[in-house]
């Protein structure tokens, strides 16, 4: 970059019509000439600081865009905070509904099988029916929601405990999330092969 300093003034006084040598000039007055001669000694004044900048102008950041983002992401956040963006949807129903179990095949004679079911939408288990003509042949090895049991120990359950007709039956189990695994295992006690089929009806909100 070419700085403009005192040995260009003669170019420059040319330039803006500044003549000492012309007395007989009447286009300007005492007025112009003293602006020419701070123009003069700003000119001088520019070379001594590029001189001490080591020839270089130093550029000032743009901060100009920079606070532009800032405002858009403190605007942005301040609607999130406010709720604008987000919200927070409750359930609106809660029912009752049942879930089903069906091994399908038949599970051989002291063979354990494992039923697996995903609702779909938020459920709570609150009792197991085993048809009374299925009950019989097997016994129940675990409950699960998720990956917890919903036994108090190991021990198995004769599937017959919750038949249709059975009473005082009902359950507090845990909440299965939306296809959160819901598990029955069970073994068959017969000495023939069975389908194991059983329900659970339970609370469940949307």
């Amino acid at each position: 970059m070419y700085d403009i300093g005192y040995d260009d003034l003669d170019g420059v006084e040319e330039l803006i019509g500044y003549d000492d040598d012309d007395d007989d000039d009447d286009d300007y007055d005492d007025d112009d000439d003293d602006d020419d001669d701070e123009l003069a000694a700003l000119l001088g004044a520019r070379r001594v600081r590029a001189k001490r900048r080591g020839g270089r102008r130093r550029r000032r950041p743009r901060r100009g865009g920079l606070t532009r983002r800032a405002i858009a992401v403190a605007k942005a956040v301040k609607k999130v905070e406010q709720g604008t963006l987000l919200s927070k949807t409750a359930p609106t129903k809660s029912r009752e509904f049942p879930i089903g179990f069906d091994s399908v095949a038949n599970i051989a004679a002291a063979a354990t099988a494992t039923l697996t079911q995903r609702p779909q939408i938020v459920f709570r288990p609150e009792r197991i029916v085993v048809p009374a003509a299925v009950a019989a042949f097997f016994q129940i090895t675990d409950v699960k929601v998720g990956k917890n049991s919903q036994f108090v120990s190991s021990g198995a359950v004769p599937a017959a405990t919750f038949a249709e007709t059975a009473f005082g039956v009902r359950l507090k189990m845990d909440t299965c999330q939306i296809s959160q695994d819901l598990i029955i295992d069970v073994t068959n006690i017969d000495v023939a092969a069975h389908r194991f089929m059983a329900s659970m009806i339970g609370e469940s909100v949307e």
